[in-house]
């Protein structure tokens, strides 16, 4: 009888022995498989932002692109300055350049003279719009001349006429470059007119962008 109760007690510890060491052994293994993990995302964060920034700026590192690729960025980006550049009001152009919307109208108390009232649009902002699209020298030359003002570090302008003029381009070709510009000769009309206008573009990079430094009429 003592040898069977005896008996049963080693057969108990044994299988309490086993138990234990079984526990002891997956959550060794979990651990384990926890640490891995750790290191795998600590991996996976160190390393590519790295990696995805250095390839989005080799992806629009124009001095890296072959032609046919900087010639399809400049056609793109003349186009688009065609609609701010080709408008014959000043509120079209500001339509144009997102800063007003089509329904902006001046207040009388606005007005500094018959002519010219004041936005709350600074005038900064404004040229910094501009220079998104041309050069300062182009800027300097031509839209200080086109019914804007700064009065006061805010933006005036001649509020006459509003329509937002649409062009559409007949024509452009690429007749010379250099590893930071891009001349072309363009045709292009106005979609409510048939009146054709040739003129020659360059455009010259610019914080890796294209911006329009020459317009000839032709």
């Amino acid at each position: 009888m003592k040898k069977n109760n005896l008996l049963k007690i080693v057969i108990l510890i044994l299988v309490v022995g086993l138990i234990l060491g079984l526990l002891f052994f997956f959550k060794s293994k979990k651990v384990e498989n926890n640490s891995k993990s750790e290191n795998k995302i600590e991996n996976v964060t160190d390393d590519k932002p790295e990696n995805k920034v250095t390839e989005e700026k080799e992806e629009t590192n124009l001095s890296k692109l072959d032609i046919e690729e900087r010639d399809e960025i400049s056609k793109e980006k003349i186009e688009n300055f065609l609609k701010v550049y080709k408008n014959s009001s000043p509120k079209g152009i500001l339509i144009s350049l997102g800063l007003i919307d089509e329904n902006y109208t001046s207040n009388p108390e606005d007005y500094i003279d018959r002519f010219y009232a004041k936005t709350d649009i600074k005038y900064e902002d404004f040229k910094n719009k501009l220079l998104e699209f041309v050069t300062e020298k182009l800027f300097n030359s031509y839209y200080d001349n086109q019914g804007f003002k700064n009065v006061d570090e805010y933006l005036c302008f001649s509020d006459i006429g509003g329509e937002e003029r649409e062009y559409k381009v007949e024509n452009m070709s690429l007749i010379d470059h250099t590893d930071s510009s891009m001349t072309y000769e363009i045709s292009f009309f106005e979609e409510s007119s048939n009146n054709i206008e040739n003129a020659k573009i360059t455009v010259i990079e610019k914080n890796n962008d294209y911006v329009v430094d020459i317009y000839e009429k032709l």
